[in-house]
């Protein structure tokens, strides 16, 4: 009886150890915007990547577009970040994207296989074109044009954010503070391309929404 109880108590450990990396990872959406996109317009995901540490730093999150009836059966990847962490994966529609009604987007990590791909609501891509999201500011830590990334920010510290998208089109921009998990004010390019943004010591999730004049937007995110 104790050998079969210890043979069990085996199985058992094992089967647990195989498992846990299949539930150790996960990657929640944590917002995205519906709407009528365009070929061209820049898109984002938000997301939370909770549980294990992903200790690689080739490690790719990957976003896929799936077809225009919503299905993944051909997905097709339009943008990537790289890297163990980020709070956000930015892509771009195709130009040459067919018009649809139930277009949806989810997100993989490359070492987290595992993990199920989390879906976003549906949206619709119009045949008008849309923009690609343009903003920028100092980078001190990397190169990535989607990283602001400043190691040591002061308290109190200003950092002015410049447009770039396009005449005619509105920018908008909502700041998400990541450790306080709350919204600074919203930054509006309406009067000038340049913007201030006050910021401390924090990680903030800056997120860009663009509307062109028929009414298709965009949207992108920065950190």
């Amino acid at each position: 009886m104790d050998k079969l109880f210890l043979r069990i108590l085996f199985f058992l450990t094992l089967a647990t150890l195989f498992s846990a990396p299949v539930l150790a990872q996960t990657i929640t959406i944590e917002d995205f915007t519906t709407g009528n996109y365009g070929p061209g317009s820049s898109i984002t995901v938000r997301v939370n990547v909770s549980g294990a540490c992903i200790n690689s730093l080739t490690n790719k999150f990957r976003l896929f577009l799936s077809d225009a009836s919503g299905s993944f059966a051909n997905e097709e990847e339009i943008g990537s970040f790289t890297g163990f962490y980020t709070t956000f994966v930015n892509g771009r529609i195709p130009l040459t994207q067919a018009t649809g009604t139930q277009y949806k987007l989810r997100v993989k990590a490359d070492a987290a296989p595992a993990a199920i791909p989390p879906e976003t609501a549906v949206f619709r891509i119009v045949s008008n074109p849309g923009a690609l999201i343009r903003i920028n500011t100092e980078r001190l830590v990397s190169t990535n044009e989607e990283v602001f990334g400043n190691c040591a920010v002061a308290e109190d510290k200003t950092l002015t954010l410049t447009n770039s998208t396009g005449a005619g089109i509105t920018v908008n921009a909502t700041v998400f503070n990541e450790l306080t998990n709350s919204f600074n004010t919203p930054v509006s390019f309406a009067s000038s391309p340049d913007q201030p943004l006050a910021i401390t010591t924090a990680h903030y999730t800056l997120k860009a929404t663009a509307t062109n004049a028929a009414g298709v937007i965009s949207t992108r995110s920065y950190m």
